[in-house]
Formats: structure tokens, C-alpha cells, sequence
């Protein structure tokens, strides 16, 4: 059994990874895809953690998502602790 400093965290996509069959998505499609959601998971990254996010890096492909979070953002979001950093224990 792996001790809790040892356990890591999947991901969204290795979560949910085995519920959903993306064989049917053209490679390029998924590529642009991924590549997107890697841009929102950064720069949503970088508000939370209070770092200056430059309206020129909200491109269309992304507007939506990122006025998504903003409206997420206030309102469910009263305080943030942390950012995805990862715990050890030494």
C-alpha cells in the first residue's frame, strides 16, 4: 500500500479517461483541442494564484471558456488557499 505522500493525483483526463472513447475524433481536432485546454488550464492557473493574466492571451478559441471561469470564479470561489502545488512529506 503507497503511503499518502507517495499517492499522486490523476488528472482530468486520466480520470475520466476510461469513460470516454475519443477514437472517433480526427487527430488534428484533438490536438487543437488539447492544446486549448492546456491555455485555459494555464492562464486560469495564473488568476487564481494572482498572477497578471494579459487580455492578448485571451484569444477568441478561449473567450468562452475563460468568461466561463471568470463567472465560476465569483461565484463559488470565496478564497483560494492554494494552487496546485504538490504536498510531500520529507
Amino acid at each position: 500500500m503507497k503511503t499518502p505522500w507517495e499517492i499522486k493525483n490523476p488528472s482530468v483526463t486520466q480520470a475520466l479517461g476510461r469513460y470516454v472513447d475519443l477514437q472517433h475524433i480526427p487527430p488534428a481536432r484533438l490536438q487543437m483541442a488539447t492544446a486549448r485546454g492546456s491555455k485555459i488550464h494555464d492562464y486560469i492557473f495564473m488568476d487564481l494564484a494572482e498572477l497578471w493574466v494579459p487580455p492578448a492571451l485571451i484569444t477568441p478559441e478561449i473567450e468562452g471558456y475563460w468568461n466561463s471561469y471568470l463567472i465560476f470564479k465569483r461565484e463559488m470561489i470565496e478564497e483560494t488557499i492554494f494552487v496546485e502545488k504538490e504536498l510531500t512529506c520529507t
